[in-house]
């Protein structure tokens, strides 16, 4: 894998993120799609699974940098390391299970798999932050509503997986991932 190429196309994906998620969302509701976590699934579906893990807790390290929560009184905001960087990490974990069972080159399977891994992931954030809202209430946490709207918003990652997933295998050779339709062993000339 090539980490300079991840990281850039990484870097893209998530200002793109921060530069959409407002206007695609849904009213004042916050439901959005996500637009890194694609690139992490497609990442751990095509990458040997230690540099796809690594590969998803820094991305969700980098979510979790970016994401400032309000605290409890409303004077401030605090940076929380490590909910996202967890639900991003369940979310590659998931994807190394399932993909010897998914056709890697189907855009649906792609689409499916960015579905479930994104809401794996939303309720494990989810309920990172509710354990530490119970340890300490300073940040403004309301968990049905959080793991409601990151629910609809793992959903609303299928229409981002949808639009990513050819541009995805395009940068395959500038990723440093192996292609899934060539084979192993190919007879020269054919």
């Amino acid at each position: 894998m090539n980490w300079i190429g991840a990281a850039i196309v990484g870097y893209v994906l998530l200002a793109l993120e921060l530069a959409i998620r407002a206007p695609l969302s849904l009213g004042p509701t916050g439901i959005a799609p996500y637009v890194l976590l694609p690139l992490v699934v497609h990442i751990a579906m095509h990458a040997p699974s230690t540099p796809s893990l690594w590969a998803g807790l820094i991305a969700g390290l980098a979510v979790d940098l970016e994401s400032a929560r309000p605290t409890s009184d409303g004077l401030g905001t605090v940076v929380v390391l490590g909910p996202c960087a967890l639900g991003y990490l369940l979310s590659v974990f998931f994807t190394l299970n399932v993909r010897s069972i998914v056709i890697r080159r189907n855009p649906l399977s792609f689409v499916a798999v960015c579905i479930v891994a994104a809401l794996l992931g939303q309720v494990a954030t989810t309920l990172v932050f509710t354990l530490r809202q119970a340890l300490d209430p300073s940040v403004a946490f309301s968990p049905g509503q959080e793991l409601w709207i990151r629910s609809m918003s793992s959903l609303a990652t299928g229409l981002s997986a949808a639009v990513l997933s050819y541009p995805l295998r395009w940068l395959n050779p500038a990723l440093g991932l192996q292609d899934p339709t060539l084979r192993r062993f190919r007879r020269p000339g054919r």
